[in-house]
């Protein structure tokens, strides 16, 4: 143990160590300790040695770096070499790190903030921080920000994906000997902060928002040498911004950028040149300097339409230049004058006629793909002959009538990879010339797969190293269809294939295969009749498939592909994982499952690979179950969400607002209910009984809330929610919490449009029509109840025991309706959401009706009359708008992911479906009820009365003293123009 270097202890559950676990171990350079719950890390001791190369504590909450002591050592302090790695901790604060000599600090995917300053001042050798993906958004100092005894000391800083939109212009001062600084996907719109980084050598400032660019920004950077600026709203450059730096990769693509001429001319060092997707329509006006080291050049999804005649022959050593998807047409009076030009890429440009006289005589690789190619300059026999790689897809040579063997294939001679994608080119032409080593694309054809394999064999023989034939309609594979002994690539994506024997791509184990694609042909499982092993295949395509296990015997990837790196089986149908399902599979690194449904996985699933790096999903907690070794997860559950792996309501504040809404709605409805029942006969009224339904309903509304509230006590009691989220949404509970929720709020909304009627007739229709009678109405709400009821209970019934994609509520940890993937849960909430609006359409067209007819009779009516009536319109108003903002959001996030092709934000209707809907069931009854002044007497007194059984009938009572809105006094004006009370 003594000599022991390395200590892999990553997601073991560790959550305590004894203070002397690691003692001995004097020549341990890395310890990995990620993934566990460390709760007394500041309690055990590091080894005792000279160096620590690394030490990792990533996704290790709670982690706690420090007590009210120090953290506790025992004569020398452990100290880390190198690297420190503290990502995805949810920390707060850094007070002090005991790390005198690291070097490299990750403190990214945190929940740090400029209000809390990073303590460092023991980190005396820190030289590279990354801050990536916590919560920055502005820095005013960088002392602010963090403390150190040294901050001349610091080399590279990383602060990309915060919420950056100022740093001010002096912020960075104090780090002057900074070379690296890294601010991308933020949302600042000047760069004035980095004037004063003279040792700056490499600045990212991809996806900001910056419009302007000032020559003083970059005036005294005299040692930089790369800068991105792309992805950003930058216009005309008419300045020669870079004239005193040493720029040799500049990046400027996807701006609005037109003109640049001015600083091209102090881009002397530049060598990598990238203005893809701007707005340049003649390049004449801005390559006009000579750039006597550009060797790549990027002009792709621009508006160039012509090159004029050597007007890049000023550029002796550019070696690649992108023009495509432009309008270029490539005249016969076009020549490029580039001598030495090797890569040229012309894909979706308007080049009907091919003009090789005018390109360059030493070209190796050459994209002509989606041009209407329809004819070759007689000079092109030369470039095909020389050319190694090109790319003739979709150019429509055989429907223009161009002879491909004779004009084309006959030319080509050292050419090693060649596409003829979509050309509805029928089968391997014999005239041409026998080529090893040959990387062939002919997707998108119509080719018998029989007789092309035997025609290319002849051809070729076995040094095939490469072949796509996707898109071909292939049915079936002969047997041992793809025995070329060189082969390494091969793709058959997009057909028809049903059954894939691995025995017909090579009959022995010698085989030399990396590459295997199969995707998008509705296979359910991959066989291989005998046992053939593909040691050396590395990465493997099945997405769009319809496998549903990849561990079980159907797909053995152990048995058949050792050796495995990556594995995309992306849009299947996989629903479990197994324990180890990936174990004997030790260089797997990438593991792509997204668009699966994942019901069934746990965190002992992806056990055994111990270099897996990165697993795509959608599948909601995933990332909650992988061990920490995996440094790059989909999708992410981040401290923002309303669940996160540790809490089913991740913030305290959800978890005080749930009790307290609960509380308020719990105890509002029932005191509601009692004053109406305490009241005389006013349990025979009408306006009476909605109220009282109306109670009830928002009444189950705090039922629900309770119970997210004690679901949230019972499975986040241990702060592992992700780990048994799937049994809280299994249990019971879960269902019978989104019948109550369904149910409660359609009933409100349906309660809300009766008694909206009720009122439009007695108001508006008093003498023209009957009024509802009690009977009438305790039949309508009888059937709003059931409607809702089982418009709620059918769907929640089929959910029960269901894997995510068969529930109502999918994985909402609130249990709240939210399936748009599955189709028939999609047209119910359709559904849902299309009735609640049409009632809410409805209900605010009856009360814009009443208040009309207020405004007709408030100058005949008497003084009191008017002011009843003022009054009586102001609560219509509070009622509507308090209603209507509760679901407006609920609509417009729904009504959003309808009308886009982005699909519903789940995430965003949990917070909406957690915070606004339950809301107003709370203030309701407060609404109603306690904004009247006789109700206050009747809520706290008289009940109190009429529980004491000493309430009698009181021989007069007053009409204004009716509770709620609905018991206002309402009066209209007869034919002879007086005031008549209509209650």
């Amino acid at each position: 143990m003594f000599s022991v270097m390395l200590r892999r202890l990553q997601t073991n559950k560790i959550s305590y160590i004894d203070s002397n676990a690691f003692s001995g171990l004097i020549k341990l350079q890395s310890l990995e300790l990620s993934g566990n719950p460390i709760r007394n890390f500041q309690e055990f001791k590091l080894p005792v040695v000279t160096f620590m190369d690394f030490l990792g504590l990533s996704r290790s909450y709670p982690l706690k770096l420090y007590s009210k002591s120090k953290l506790a050592s025992s004569g020398r302090k452990a100290t880390v070499k190198h690297s420190l790695d503290l990502t995805n901790n949810f920390l707060l604060e850094i007070r002090h790190l005991e790390f005198g000599d690291c070097r490299t600090l990750n403190l990214s995917y945190n929940k740090l903030h400029e209000s809390k300053l990073l303590n460092f001042s023991t980190l005396d050798h820190l030289i590279s921080l990354d801050l990536t993906g916590n919560r920055y958004t502005n820095i005013r100092s960088v002392k602010n920000l963090f403390e150190m005894k040294n901050y001349n000391q610091v080399l590279s800083i990383n602060i990309s994906s915060n919420r950056l939109d100022f740093i001010h212009i002096d912020a960075l001062e104090p780090l002057s000997r900074l070379q690296s600084l890294f601010v991308r996907n933020n949302k600042l719109q000047k760069l004035d902060f980095i004037r004063s980084l003279s040792q700056l050598i490499v600045v990212s400032l991809t996806s900001n928002r910056i419009t302007f660019v000032n020559v003083q920004d970059f005036a005294k950077l005299t040692s930089l040498k790369e800068l991105y600026l792309d992805y950003n709203q930058i216009g005309i450059l008419r300045e020669n911004y870079f004239m005193n730096t040493k720029l040799n990769t500049l990046h400027l693509q996807h701006n609005q950028i037109s003109e640049l001429n001015p600083i091209l001319k102090g881009l002397q060092n530049i060598r990598i040149l990238n203005l893809n997707s701007n707005r340049i329509e003649d390049i004449a006006k801005i390559f006009n300097v000579t750039l006597p080291y550009l060797s790549q050049l990027y002009l792709s999804n621009n508006a160039i339409t012509e090159l004029r005649n050597k007007l890049l022959s000023r550029y002796r050593n550019l070696r690649i230049l992108d023009l495509s998807n432009n309008k270029v047409t490539l005249s016969d009076q076009d020549e490029l004058g580039l001598t030495f030009l090797e890569n040229l890429n012309l894909a979706g440009n308007k080049i009907t006629y091919l003009n090789c006289s005018g390109l360059p005589p030493v070209l190796r690789s050459l994209n002509l793909a989606y041009n209407n190619i329809l004819e070759f300059d007689g000079n092109c026999d030369r470039l095909f002959y020389q050319v190694t790689k090109i790319d003739m897809s979709y150019t429509n040579l055989i429907a223009n009538g161009i002879d491909v063997q004779k004009d084309f294939l006959d030319k080509l001679n050292l050419v090693n990879d060649l596409k003829l994608v979509g050309n509805n080119w029928p089968r391997f032409i014999n005239g041409m010339a026998a080529i090893i080593n040959l990387k062939l694309d002919v997707s998108d054809n119509p080719i018998i797969l029989n007789t092309f394999v035997r025609d290319l064999y002849e051809r070729v023989g076995p040094f095939l190293i490469g072949i796509h034939l996707n898109k071909c309609n292939i049915s079936a594979i002969p047997e041992k269809a793809f025995a070329f002994d060189y082969l390494r690539v091969l793709s058959l994506n997009g057909n028809n294939l049903r059954e894939f024997d691995m025995f017909d791509v090579s009959g022995n184990d010698l085989n030399l295969i990396t590459e295997l694609s199969i995707a998008e042909n509705g296979l359910k499982s991959i066989k291989s009749t005998q046992i053939i092993r593909y040691i050396n295949l590395k990465k493997l395509n099945i997405s769009s498939n319809q496998i549903a296990e990849v561990c079980g015997p159907n797909l053995d990837f152990v048995e058949i592909f050792p050796n495995i790196q990556e594995i995309d089986a992306s849009k299947n149908k996989i629903n479990n994982l197994q324990e180890g399902c990936f174990k004997g599979l030790p260089s797997l690194r990438k593991l792509d499952l997204r668009k699966n449904s994942l019901a069934y996985i746990s965190r002992g699933s992806f056990f055994g690979p111990a270099k897996l790096m990165e697993t795509l999903t959608n599948r909601p907690y995933f990332c909650c179950m992988i061990p920490a070794k995996i440094v790059t997860c989909e999708p992410s559950v981040s401290s923002d969400t309303l669940s996160s792996c540790q809490h089913l309501l991740a913030h305290v504040s959800m978890q005080s607002f749930v009790w307290v809404v609960g509380c308020l709605a719990f105890l509002g409805n029932i005191l509601v209910i009692i004053q109406n029942c305490c009241i005389g006969n006013s349990a025979k009224k009408v306006h009476v009984l909605l109220i009282n339904n109306l109670a009830m309903s928002d009444f189950l509304m705090s039922i629900y809330l309770f119970i997210i509230a004690f679901a949230n006590s019972t499975y986040s009691s241990q702060e592992q929610y992700g780990l048994q989220s799937e049994n809280w949404l299994r249990n019971p509970l879960c269902v019978i919490s989104c019948i109550l929720v369904t149910t409660s709020s359609l009933v409100s909304v349906f309660l809300m449009l009766i008694i909206s009627a009720d009122r439009f007739i007695v108001i508006v229709y008093l003498l023209k029509a009957k009024k509802l009678s009690i009977s009438a109405t305790r039949v309508i709400t009888c059937i709003t109840w059931l409607v809702c009821f089982l418009f709620a209970l059918i769907p929640a019934l089929l959910s029960i025991n269901q894997p995510g994609e068969l529930r109502l509520y999918t994985y909402n940890s609130i249990c709240m309706p939210s399936n748009y993937e599955n189709p028939s849960y999609r047209i119910w909430m359709i559904t849902y959401i299309v009735s609640t609006i049409f009632a809410w359409i409805i209900t605010f067209s009856l009360y814009i009706a009443m208040f009309i007819s207020f405004r007709k009779t408030r100058k005949a009516a008497r003084k009191s009359a008017n002011k009843e009536n003022k009054v009586l319109a102001l609560r219509l108003s509070i009622i509507l708008l308090t209603n209507l903002i509760s679901w407006v959001p609920y609509y417009a996030v729904n009504n959003f992911g309808f009308v886009t092709s982005k699909g519903v934000n789940v995430i965003t209707l949990q917070f909406i479906g957690i915070f606004a809907l339950p809301i107003n069931s709370a203030l309701n009854p407060f609404l109603y009820t306690i904004t009247s002044k006789a109700v206050i007497k009747r809520l706290f007194i008289h009940p109190v009365t009429c529980l004491a059984g000493l309430c009698s009938k009181p021989k007069n009572r007053s009409r204004s003293s009716r509770i709620g809105l609905c018991s206002s006094r309402v009066f209209v004006i007869n034919s002879n123009g007086n005031a008549i009370d209509v209650n």
